[in-house]
């Protein structure tokens, strides 16, 4: 069950219309260790971002995390920061507030935000995968989409 101290999730409106939060997604994240722990090349950085955006703009600094954070939980009674959610999925023991953070990560951002932190070499898609794990995601919308990078298994 989410923890809702800080945040609730019943929709976003907006641009990318409705989502709304439902633990009973029929799709279910396969296992971190099937996903690529390799991060985004810098040819494949380099190629996603214009001649207007800043090149440091990767890792901790990534646009696509940022972006959604300020747009999603701007209403939070303390706001997190781009920077505050790369950490969250790289902590190895999240505490109640950054598994709240990736808890809404996933349930906002849109596909376009998920490979785009991976473009900007904020994660790899096996640290992503592991992170919604450690914070108690298993069904969820954004399974369909991560899916697809998990390599084939006989059987």
């Amino acid at each position: 069950m989410p923890i809702v101290s800080e945040w609730e999730l019943p929709r976003q409106d907006g641009l990318y219309g409705a989502v709304t939060y439902n633990p009973d997604y029929a799709e279910t994240l396969k296992p971190a260790e099937l996903f690529s722990n390799e991060y985004a090349t810098e040819e494949m950085f380099v190629s996603s971002h214009g001649p207007f955006d800043n090149p440091a703009d990767r890792g901790p600094r990534s646009k696509a995390l940022r972006m959604r954070v300020m747009t999603s939980m701007a209403g939070w009674r303390r706001p997190p920061s781009g920077e505050e959610l790369y950490h969250a999925i790289h902590a190895k023991e999240p505490t109640d507030r950054q598994k709240i953070l990736i808890r809404a990560w996933e349930a906002e951002a849109t596909d376009f935000d998920l490979f785009g932190g991976f473009q900007e070499q904020a994660y790899s898609l096996q640290e992503l995968v592991a992170a919604l794990n450690r914070a108690g995601v298993r069904r969820c919308r954004a399974a369909a989409f991560l899916n697809q990078f998990a390599k084939k298994t006989n059987g």
